[in-house]
């Protein structure tokens, strides 16, 4: 991506905010499912997505309650709070894996 001469404090603003975060990203790979109500009081099945967080960050590591930058979908980012572990895994590289259940920061 390119970066104009506009943008550019802005994109490094927000990357120097970002350090401090511990970052994770998503997977509906488990295929877990919660029901949710709609507002106007139909129910409907939503997936349910795990946070996937590589142990050994230089910014520690995951643990209730603390707050991950997870990327998302098409190159979203968003914090989210990591609520309860589910359990722990190996990439084929050999990085160790944690999964979690998190709550976005603000829903």
């Amino acid at each position: 991506m390119e970066i104009n001469s506009t943008d550019k404090s802005a994109v490094m603003a927000f990357l120097t905010a970002c350090q401090g975060f511990i970052r994770g990203s998503w997977s509906a790979k488990r295929g877990a499912t919660v029901p949710r109500v709609a507002k106007d009081g139909s129910t409907r099945t939503d997936k349910v997505f795990d946070i996937i967080v590589p142990s050994g960050q230089l910014n520690g590591q995951p643990e209730v309650g603390r707050v991950v930058l997870v990327s998302k979908a098409k190159g979203e980012v968003k914090p989210f709070i990591l609520v309860e572990a589910l359990g722990t895994t190996q990439d084929n590289q050999g990085v160790q894996l944690t999964i979690w259940r998190g709550e976005a920061v603000g829903a």
